[in-house]
């Protein structure tokens, strides 16, 4: 019998090598720009000149031999205003002051009875009292007291139209000392009061 055939070499098929690829030519890249650079900034103002120093004044001392320092020139005189800018001067217009009543009304002056007049004792004692008018009052306030251990102390105080009252006291024991006294209303405001007259009653 026949041996095995040993295998035939198949060449391999020849390929043809592939030329290499075109190489294109690009474009060069341009750089980046620069930042753009911060506006200036403004110009500062020039600055102001420098005001000039006073030197100061030399003080004299005593034994001192050195003459004094130089005087400033005296100022310069303003020139005196034109007529059309001078300032008219208005004048004050008088001004009504009101007058309280108690400068507006006379001191009213006591009649009857009389400063140290004297009056029977009675337990029910009358005193018919009158003053002199006063010029613009409307009423009269009449006031009396009474001594009592040295101590005045009020019983009467009343407005009355006419300048007359009619007075009726009640003395302790049938005597005692009083003082009266009147002053002019004018609406709801008393003038000056007159002086105070005494009256003892014994």
């Amino acid at each position: 019998p026949a041996g095995p055939v040993p295998p035939t070499a198949v060449p391999a098929p020849s390929v043809a090598a592939e030329p290499p690829p075109a190489t294109v030519p690009t474009a060069p890249v341009a750089p980046p720009a620069a930042p753009q650079a911060p506006p200036a900034a403004p110009e500062a103002p020039p600055a102001a000149p420098p005001a000039p120093t006073v030197p100061p004044a030399p003080v004299e001392t005593p034994g001192s031999t050195e003459g004094p320092g130089p005087t400033a020139p005296p100022p310069s005189p303003s020139p005196s205003p034109s007529p059309d800018d001078a300032v008219p001067v208005v004048p004050k217009t008088s001004v009504a002051r009101a007058v309280p009543p108690e400068e507006f009304l006379d001191v009213p002056t006591l009649v009857t009875p009389a400063d140290g007049a004297t009056l029977p004792a009675a337990k029910f004692v009358h005193a018919d009292l009158t003053w002199a008018a006063v010029a613009n009052a409307t009423g009269y306030l009449l006031e009396v007291e009474e001594s009592v251990d040295g101590t005045w102390m009020p019983i009467l105080r009343k407005v009355v139209k006419e300048p007359k009252a009619v007075l009726e006291i009640e003395p302790t024991g049938g005597v005692g000392t009083y003082r009266w006294r009147v002053r002019g209303v004018l609406g709801r405001r008393g003038g000056r009061a007159s002086a105070w007259a005494t009256v003892v009653v014994r």
